[in-house]
């Protein structure tokens, strides 16, 4: 039921099906296009204070969503309807949220390029500009939508992709570009329309939309997904080529690295001998031991392999740690098991690191792999694809996780806490009353048997929300109407966030390092848990890249500190080391000054390791009046010698 949280997955699963143009910023409070302008001022409008008040809206499909996808007069009744409903919402309610904002705007964006109605595209893409307060897709948000209507406006209105005049208008675009603020972005846009081929659109309809679509309606978020991949069909497929290529033409004679700023703030304890070891649990999806023979937590009173609780603590062989299985029961392993096969977990693998090669502009033949492996995909193959790709993040996660936890640090040791999830399937296992409620024991009882096992730090590389367990209802076909589904979806969700809230507030002596998500969205907003709860033994990281600006796709809200999350090497499973990006990243870098910080100077309390860790952070301005607290180990680490002198 939890989501790991790590960008590649979020940039497979829509950058991979969908180049996200028009949803990589937000938007103005009203539409650019004259028929919006043309209303009549709008009444006092009702404020939205979280996703759970925003209106559900559903859309019959008479057929299939393959046959609504594809038919013409279908495609324009659902856009048609969508339109007036976001339209609607927007003159009805107060939506302050930007992710919400972007959402929608998109949406309306997309429509009318379907329409051929490139300035008004290219409009919406510009008022999204004016508020959107992350520099680099501030400065590229739209790019495609302003060289499609430039192109028009030069004179091609009828056939505005043509490739000498596009490659013009975008160029002219490009060049007013300031490149060092945009190249990740820059490099991911490219890498998204690399990996997007006008085979994926129809493979994501059947994949993710057809599914939800038997009981005859889709919601609005499936809706919007089946209109942004008609769209890219239509509209972007035809100039990608040309766009993949220019683009390329200018990262090639610009690339440069970003200057590293992490070096210089890291602590090292390698070579110590005045270590105190400091347990550190990886709650994840668990962790290849095999990977770090020597930094793993062992209980000593449990035998291993003999099937027997020996301690009587509620688990069976929990030498370096717990498991529990998909419903939530104890079981054992220290790796999710997986399905693939081992050529399988090669070849994903594989792909894995081709797609980050990809998004970090890197020619590399992994990446290579990948497009070919994209592109020679069948629509009904798709979701195979899809879920395979999936399963083998969800096998690797937690071990690249513990790898940065523990890096530089001998006295760390790995207790690994797995849950067992299939969210990577088309569709999951929905959630339900039952399986909350085994749920939220498996919170309570992960955390008692952290309290027992003297851990010291908790990574929290994953979460949840009410939204997430809505979507899995309607994937699954449960629940009568979308007002059932969105019911069910909050019970479940009022199960399992207040158990985990109480049992995290009941350890006060753990210090739990959650990750804010990648949806570039505000994690209040969506509910996400854990990283929005408060608590005084909690921090939330979000994440930047190595120069410290801030990632794309990091969530923010209430968030203590950034770290780095951009491309951070790592163990898989096996020992290969490979890139992975996402605020999963980030929040084991704190962890693992953290664990330091406890390793070097034991008797610290949580406060004080919290301390320590948010207040020495530098403060950064990021544009907009914004300001960010980058992870300082360096400084917390003479904090708290300050602060503990003569004390240790």
């Amino acid at each position: 039921m939890y989501r790991i949280i790590e960008s590649r997955r979020r940039a497979f699963n829509t950058a991979a099906a969908a180049a996200l143009l028009a949803c990589t910023a937000c938007a103005s409070p009203r539409p650019p296009d004259q028929e919006a302008q043309n209303q009549h001022p709008a009444p006092a409008r009702t404020r939205i204070e979280s996703a759970e008040q925003l209106p559900r809206h559903v859309y019959p499909v008479t057929t299939s969503a393959v046959a609504l996808f594809q038919d013409q007069a279908q495609f324009t009744a659902l856009a048609k309807q969508l339109q007036a409903d976001l339209r609607a919402d927007l003159t009805a309610y107060e939506i302050r949220d930007l992710s919400t904002l972007k959402s929608y705007y998109g949406t309306l964006s997309n429509i009318a390029l379907q329409r051929g109605d490139y300035a008004t595209a290219a409009a919406y893409q510009d008022s999204i500009r004016a508020v959107e307060d992350k520099p680099g897709l501030k400065l590229l948000g739209g790019i495609l939508e302003r060289a499609l209507a430039r192109a028009a406006a030069d004179g091609a209105p009828a056939q505005p992709a043509n490739d000498a005049g596009f490659r013009t208008a975008l160029r002219a675009e490009i060049a007013a570009l300031p490149y060092p603020q945009v190249q990740a972005e820059l490099a991911a846009l490219k890498a998204r329309l690399e990996i997007f081929a006008p085979n994926i659109a129809e493979g994501v309809v059947r994949a993710e939309i057809e599914p939800a679509a038997r009981d005859g309606s889709i919601s609005r978020e499936l809706a919007q997904r089946l209109v942004l991949m008609r769209t890219l069909l239509d509209r972007i497929a035809p100039v990608r080529a040309a766009t993949i290529d220019e683009f390329g033409k200018v990262i090639a004679a610009h690339t440069r690295e970003k200057p590293d700023i992490w070096a210089a703030r890291d602590v090292t304890l390698a070579g110590r001998s005045d270590l105190t070891p400091v347990t550190i649990a990886i709650w994840d999806t668990g962790v290849d031991v095999a990977v770090f023979p020597t930094q793993l937590f062992v209980n000593a009173k449990e035998i291993a392999g003999n099937q027997r609780d020996d301690d009587g603590d509620g688990y069976v062989d929990d030498v370096h740690g717990v498991a529990h299985d998909l419903q939530n029961q104890p079981t054992t392993g220290a790796l999710f098991p997986t399905t693939l096969s081992r050529a399988e977990m090669n070849e994903y693998q594989g792909y894995l690191k081709g797609i980050r090669d990809l998004q970090a502009g890197l020619n590399t033949e992994d990446g290579a792999a990948f497009r070919r492996k994209i592109a020679s995909t069948p629509p009904a193959e798709f979701k195979q694809l899809r879920e395979k790709v999936g399963e083998y993040s969800y096998y690797a996660h937690g071990t690249h996780v513990a790898g940065i936890a523990i890096a530089g640090n001998p006295a760390a040791r790995i207790l690994y806490a797995r849950f067992t999830g299939d969210v990577f399937k088309l569709p999951p296992t929905p959630p339900g009353i039952e399986r909350a409620q085994r749920g939220a024991r498996e919170f309570s009882t992960v955390i008692k048997y952290f309290r027992q096992h003297g851990v010291r730090v908790v990574n929290m590389s994953w979460g949840f929300s009410s939204k997430y367990f809505e979507a899995d209802l309607e994937a699954a076909n449960v629940g009568a109407n979308a007002e059932e589904r969105q019911k069910l979806a909050r019970q479940v969700f009022q199960i399992l966030a207040p158990s985990l809230r109480s049992s995290m507030a009941d350890a006060k002596d753990i210090l739990f390092v959650a990750a804010a998500g990648n949806d570039d969205a505000a994690n209040t907003f969506d509910e996400f848990v854990p990283s929005s709860l408060e608590l005084p033994n909690l921090i939330t990281a979000a994440a930047v890249d190595r120069a410290g600006d801030e990632a794309a796709f990091t969530s923010y809200g209430k968030v203590h500190v950034y770290a780095n999350g951009y491309e951070v090497p790592s163990k898989v499973p096996g020992g290969a080391t490979i890139p992975l990006s996402g605020t999963s990243m980030a929040a084991p870098q704190v962890v693992n000054v953290a664990a330091k910080l406890l390793a070097a100077h034991p008797r610290l309390s949580v406060a004080e390791v919290r301390s320590a860790i948010v207040d020495a952070a530098d403060e950064k301005e990021i544009g907009a009046g914004k300001r960010i607290k980058l992870l300082n180990a360096k400084a917390a680490f003479e904090r708290v010698a300050k602060a503990r002198a003569g004390k240790d």
